[in-house]
């Protein structure tokens, strides 16, 4: 039985990092070791950790100075004895079954296990609206299953985020710093981008084995500071892309990416109230990568004929509208939020 190291980047998140770590310690798979790695706390998530781990031999406490969620999660690794790794947010959790499952498509040449995940919506601490995503796909084992899957995959979040995920922990090394240190957005796709590249099989486990929290407000180790995303938006791109190329699949999943690419153009405008959108709608429109995709999209499908003609419209009134449009949907489907 391997084991298996979960590492728990915490930031000022008192009131969940409990639940959280109880869904750890409620494994039925028991060769685990538990690392919390307390990222310079205000609250008293300190306390609440060292208290779990005065009880449970498994749990290891690490504290540093805040230095943001790469700098835990690097150090996490660092200690980390486990033959896999798995991240987990502290205001999240897991399913008892998590690692079990998970486990259970460990062999030899599988580098990356992917499972489901649940997202749910919160409205302070109402439950207003919550969804599935799961992967419904085979093993990525070869060219075909990877130009097959990698596009939903990727737009789902299922390929990007690096929780909902077990990773071999000599596979990381080979990328130490896992994390880049000076990004304080967005690393976790960079770094998922390029692991891929090397990366060995990926199994997949079709079952909702994480549950991701959204909280307006709530204490986060990730910080946004309001154009990093557009930036971070082409970056990611451009990194797709490349792997994209380089695995041979570019033709069978090139929409998919610049649909994520839309998507988040418009989740960086959506930040600002409407007043104030314009400004940034204009030079969103004038951004190099943006008329590159603009110029090669030619699709027949409804929603990307839909951000095509928008942003396509060099119209900043006409993209403003729509992502007030984009914005009120989504509140209404996320009840509030």
């Amino acid at each position: 039985m391997e084991k298996i190291s979960i590492i728990v980047p915490v930031y000022n998140c008192e009131k969940y990092i409990g639940t959280c770590i109880e869904s750890i310690q409620g494994q039925t798979y028991q060769n685990l070791e538990i690392i919390l790695v307390n990222d310079g706390s205000k609250d008293r998530s300190g306390e609440i950790c060292r208290s779990y781990a005065v009880h449970d031999a498994r749990i290891r406490y690490i504290e540093q100075e805040n230095q943001g969620v790469s700098a835990a999660r690097n150090h996490g690794i660092k200690k980390a004895i486990g033959t896999f790794v798995m991240f987990v947010d502290a205001d999240d959790t897991i399913t008892n079954d998590a690692c079990e499952k998970l486990a259970g498509h460990i062999a030899e040449g599988v580098d990356l296990i992917l499972c489901g995940f649940k997202r749910m919506f919160y409205r302070g601490e109402y439950l207003v609206s919550q969804y599935d995503i799961l992967p419904e796909c085979k093993n990525l084992t070869d060219q075909e299953t990877l130009g097959k899957y990698f596009g939903r995959l990727y737009e789902t979040t299922l390929l990007t985020s690096v929780w909902a995920k077990m990773y071999r922990k000599q596979a990381l090394e080979r990328h130490m710093p896992v994390f880049r240190e000076d990004l304080s957005l967005g690393e976790d796709a960079l770094f998922n981008l390029k692991f891929l590249k090397n990366c060995g099989n990926i199994a997949v486990e079709n079952s909702i084995l994480y549950v991701y929290n959204q909280r307006a407000g709530s204490g986060s180790l990730t910080k946004d500071d309001g154009k990093t995303r557009l930036v971070l938006s082409e970056n990611v791109l451009n990194a797709a892309e490349e792997l994209a190329n380089e695995k041979e699949i570019y033709p069978q999943v090139r929409e998919k990416l610049w649909k994520v690419y839309y998507k988040d153009c418009m989740n960086y405008l959506e930040r600002f109230s409407f007043s104030e959108r314009k400004e940034y709608a204009i030079d969103l429109l004038r951004q190099t990568t943006l008329l590159r995709v603009l110029k090669a999209e030619k699709s027949k499908k409804a929603d990307m004929q839909l951000y095509h003609f928008f942003l396509g419209s060099k119209s900043a009134f006409l993209v403003c509208v729509f992502a007030e449009m984009r914005k009120t949907a989504k509140k209404i489907l996320r009840g509030g939020n």
